[in-house]
């Protein structure tokens, strides 16, 4: 009979669970999911990072889950972020995905407001009440200047540099979005993931003055989807081919491209969700109900499903509310 257990359990099959995500992601040997996802995979987390074996103890499967904390205005919500999603191809189609989801989600629904995962396998998960939720705005620039950003990874900068980037980040993401809140130890695994390329603009005295994450494992290349300031970013080059992803639509100096979703999220304990849609909506309006039907206050009786709840909270097209993203640093 098949097991679940936790990655701290059972050490000894760190390298197998390696082995087994990034054959499922498509291993290519010049991305190494353990420096990708960092913080996912980091040893602190193994508590978090869940395995199925069988009676001989084999690996069949694993989940990670990392658990932290999104910032709206002064709140601060618990959520879960759901990565490193892998099941051996042997063992496809017998329910072993299944049981293990289902056993973790149970094990942190009364924890957290909400779930997210990243996946192109929207009607997998809308079987597990996962639904695509948010925006983001991908652009380019219309002009290539032929200055280049300095280029480096966050490790590499004086602790002094690392601490204006902070700054900057708090400055333009934790006060003007709902953000994933960066402690000291998430920076610290940010440090980790040198495969994310930090960007930067000096003024005249060689001073930092902002900053840009581009690039990530598979999935971001030639992508900027974190920076301080787009102004100064404009008068230089992020490379001929680079992308700009955004929360919100980017202006005339930008080709628009695309909107793509932000990620597939899950409703998890109800008070906590309730709270977090009332932060959003900035107690303008106020979210009622229980299980698959909700109220809004405000509404009066009309009734609205988990998906479009979920559609409502997480857009950054609606009016009055905080607008939600996740950098590419951050996901999992």
């Amino acid at each position: 009979m098949a097991q679940i257990l936790s990655l701290k359990q059972r050490p000894d099959l760190y390298s197998a669970v390696l082995r087994l995500v990034e054959h499922s992601f498509g291993n290519v040997s010049h991305h190494k999911i353990e420096i990708d996802f960092y913080p996912l995979f980091q040893e602190s987390n193994w508590e978090h990072c869940f395995i199925m074996i069988d009676d001989s103890g084999t690996l069949l499967a694993h989940l990670g889950v990392k658990t932290r904390q999104m910032i709206i205005g002064n709140e601060l919500v618990p959520v879960a972020l759901l990565g490193g999603i892998a099941v051996e191809e042997q063992e496809r189609g017998r329910g072993n995905f299944r049981t293990l989801f289902q056993e973790v989600i149970k094990k942190y629904e009364n924890f957290v407001a909400f779930f997210m995962l990243w996946s192109e396998k929207n009607t997998l998960y809308e079987k597990f009440d996962f639904h695509q939720v948010g925006e983001v705005f991908e652009g380019q620039f219309r002009i290539s200047n032929k200055d280049i950003l300095t280029s480096s990874t966050l490790d590499q900068i004086p602790s002094s540099e690392q601490d204006v980037i902070k700054n900057l980040y708090a400055l333009a993401y934790e006060e003007k979005y709902a953000c994933l809140k960066r402690e000291h130890d998430d920076w610290n695994a940010i440090k980790k993931i040198t495969s994310a390329h930090l960007l930067f603009v000096r003024d005249r005295a060689g001073k930092l003055i902002n900053y840009a994450f581009k690039n990530k494992g598979m999935d971001l290349q030639n992508i900027v989807y974190e920076w301080h300031s787009m102004e100064s970013l404009k008068s230089e080059s992020l490379g001929t081919d680079s992308k700009i992803w955004s929360p919100v639509p980017l202006d005339n100096d930008f080709k628009n491209l695309r909107t793509l979703f932000l990620g597939l999220a899950k409703i998890g304990n109800f008070n906590l969700f309730q709270h977090f849609f009332n932060c959003i909506f900035k107690d303008r309006l106020h979210l009622q109900g229980r299980k698959q039907l909700f109220k809004i206050r405000e509404h009066g009786e009309q009734e609205y499903s988990a998906q479009t709840i979920l559609e409502m909270v997480f857009s950054n097209s609606l009016p009055n509310k905080w607008y939600i993203y996740v950098s590419g640093v951050d996901s999992i």
